[in-house]
């Protein structure tokens, strides 16, 4: 036989025995081991299974407990159904021990199931295991609202939970809510209250909290389980505030089924002044109503103010705001104000003085902080219009020119530039300038229909390239916006210009002037033979010492303008390359005094003619000073050193060999002998 168990009699072992007999007398006899009897079902087990899972979890449940002393457990069969017993939804399927357990694969519907557990011994007996119901939640539990609370800035605040708890200064939420903090000075903890997720699903099963510094961040701290055993509260450590603005606390609560959900408090703002430290960057106060400081005003009837105490993130609960002379006399006493700006048109500010503000804010912790601003000037004078000339030439007013790409303006200084203004009184300063090209001067919106305006900061010139404009038709016109440090304004628009016409040189001019010249202190040079499609406009001369470069120049880079950090409405880049550089309108001769030449230098005389359109040409000679005369020599005649030679008493000349008669510089050609 092959059963080791058996289920009939109620004899718990039986032995059989097997008797063979031999035809010569003999007998052979063999028994079985011992066949147990199993008249018993397994004893249950426990099964664990979740009470809640989603729609799209695999439902997976273990088993343990299952005996059967007699015969053992043959294998488990795995079932889950709408009912105990039932495998309508995933059928029976068998199990082989030592494995105890089993996972049904999703999706399931919304409904409630039961797992049953069959355990079968090895004579064919079953027990069956019913799991509790499970119940299938899709829906995340509806979030309860967070605050942080007040009382965590006090000394006697501690950091162990029963402290916490007797430290709370609300017993409900409702009470936790009159309780919320705005702002708080503590730089490594907040206390945090909230109230009960709800859920009509699944029950709510954990807590999780997290602090960053934006909503729903957890920069400062991530996600921790929170012990909720003393009630919906929790005082989190461990975190660094030093450097943040506005602290906010994540809290997720949690379902039986594992979906949760996430509510962010308002958020507490850290108070670095209410702790004794420096407010973070943004605090000021500033004089006038602009979108930047002003250090002067050109009306003497109205102040304005401004400020912003934003380095303390705590929100203000007012300010106080004042005005005082330079010299510490009050103006106007202290004002109460909610806004961040204040106005007082009921006094006559001085021409010249300076006067400053005093702001005071309190934040909602009742710190209070002072600033004061740098003060503002009154400024009185008008800004002075100037002339905005036409062209690339600086210093005129060009009404032609050949380029149909670009427009060209200068124009002198409005007023005093800042480093001018430097030991300076009297005058506008100018903050900067803007410049817009268009082609009509009458209308405001025709004044920059070829370029908006553009700030070109404190230069007196600019150029706008890559234009299409219409050659020979249109006349355009710049127009120059200056802007004084005291907000004022002036507008004013060159007489305009024509394109497309000149740019041609039809002839290269000359110079005239001696290769040697026997002054230093006077010249006088000639030139002729330019010729342009247009008029010449101007002559320009100058004499230079360094001919190697003053031979490389061409026109352009003389009517390029430098300017400099101290002189930056004054042309300056030639200096070094002339002694004299002047504009001779159109004469082409011209006798200069008063040089400081010096004897044996060679230096270059430069003409640069200039014509209406603003095209140019350039041509330069060099000449060479000397104003030292020949040095005495000797005169041999006959075929001996001093021989008396007779001759005729009548003044003749002829040749003769004649030593040392020399200068440094010229060769002798002609001897007159007596």
């Amino acid at each position: 036989m092959k059963a080791r168990y058996i289920s009939q009699g109620s004899v718990t072992e039986v032995i059989l025995e097997h008797q063979t007999y031999i035809h010569v007398g003999l007998w052979s006899r063999a028994s079985s081991v011992g066949v147990t009897v199993d008249t018993t079902p397994p004893i249950q087990g426990d099964v664990i299974c979740p009470s809640h899972i989603r729609t799209t979890d695999d439902l997976k449940c273990s088993w343990s407990g299952f005996y059967d002393a007699e015969s053992g457990i043959a294998y488990y069969l795995f079932a889950v159904g709408l009912a105990e017993e039932d495998d309508s939804v995933y059928p029976f399927t068998v199990v082989v021990p030592p494995e105890h357990d089993y996972t049904a694969n999703g999706p399931f519907e919304h409904q409630t199931y039961y797992v049953t557990i069959t355990a079968i011994n090895n004579v064919g007996d079953s027990t069956n295991l019913f799991s509790q119901p499970i119940y299938v939640d899709e829906t995340p539990p509806v979030g309860g609202r967070v605050v942080e609370l007040t009382g965590v800035d006090e000394q006697s605040f501690q950091f162990g939970d029963g402290d916490v708890e007797e430290r709370l200064h609300c017993m409900t939420f409702e009470d936790c809510i009159s309780e919320a903090a705005i702002c708080q000075k503590s730089l490594d903890r907040i206390l945090v209250a909230w109230e009960p997720f709800q859920d009509t699903e699944s029950p709510i099963i954990r807590y999780q909290l997290a602090v960053g510094t934006s909503p729903g961040g957890a920069q400062l701290k991530t996600f921790y389980d929170v012990d909720t055993n003393n009630g919906l509260f929790a005082l989190i450590t461990g975190i660094n505030l030093y450097d943040v603005r506005q602290a906010f606390v994540s809290l997720r609560g949690f379902n039986a089924a594992g979906l949760h959900t996430t509510v962010v408090s308002n958020g507490i703002f850290i108070s670095r002044v209410s702790a004794g430290l420096p407010p973070l960057n943004g605090s000021y106060v500033w004089d006038g109503n602009g979108e930047e400081d002003l250090d002067y005003q050109d009306t003497n009837e109205v102040l304005h103010g401004q400020w912003s105490f934003d380095g303390d993130p705590c929100p203000k609960l007012k300010y106080e705001w004042s005005i005082d002379h330079i010299n510490g006399t009050v103006v106007q006493p202290v004002v109460e104000t909610s806004d961040e700006f204040g106005m007082n048109d009921g006094f006559n500010m001085k021409n010249g003085e300076t006067y400053y503000l005093v702001v005071r804010a309190t934040n909602l912790l009742g710190y209070a902080s002072s600033l004061r601003s740098n003060g503002i000037t009154i400024q009185l004078e008008p800004l002075a219009p100037r002339d905005v000339r036409d062209g690339a030439v600086y210093g005129f007013d060009l009404n032609y020119q050949s380029s149909i790409t670009t427009l060209s303006a200068n124009w002198d200084a409005f007023g005093l530039h800042s480093i001018e203004a430097i030991g300076q009184s009297g005058g506008q300063v100018i903050d900067h300038y803007e410049i817009a090209a268009g082609t009509d001067k009458r209308y405001p919106n025709t004044r920059d229909d070829i370029h908006r305006f553009v700030d070109v900061g404190l230069n007196t010139s600019h150029t706008f390239t890559d234009l299409q404009l219409i050659p020979e038709t249109w006349t355009y016109y710049v127009t120059v916006r200056a802007y004084a440090v005291s907000t004022a304004m002036v507008e004013v628009t060159s007489n305009g210009i024509r394109v497309g016409f000149g740019g041609e040189l039809l002839s290269q001019g000359q110079i005239n002037i001696q290769r040697y010249i026997p002054s230093t202190i006077s010249l006088t040079v000639s030139w002729s033979n330019f010729r342009f499609v247009l008029p010449v406009l101007f002559y320009n001369f100058g004499i230079g010492s360094n001919t190697s470069i003053l031979h490389s120049l061409s026109c352009k880079d003389l009517q390029t303008p430098v300017f400099s950090e101290y002189h930056p409405d004054k042309d300056v880049g030639l200096q070094h390359l002339f002694q004299e550089w002047t504009e001779v309108g159109k004469d082409t001769l011209v006798e200069q005094t008063g040089l400081n030449l010096e004897d044996k230098q060679t230096y270059t005389a430069v003409v640069m003619a200039t014509d209406e359109s603003g095209h140019c040409s350039l041509v330069s000679s060099d000449f060479t000073v000397d104003v030292t005369p020949p040095s005495a020599g000797t005169l041999k005649i006959g075929a001996f050193e001093g021989e008396v030679i007779p001759v005729h008493v009548d003044e003749v000349y002829c040749s003769c060999a004649v030593y040392r008669f020399a200068t440094l510089i010229f060769w002798v050609e002609l001897w007159k002998v007596t």
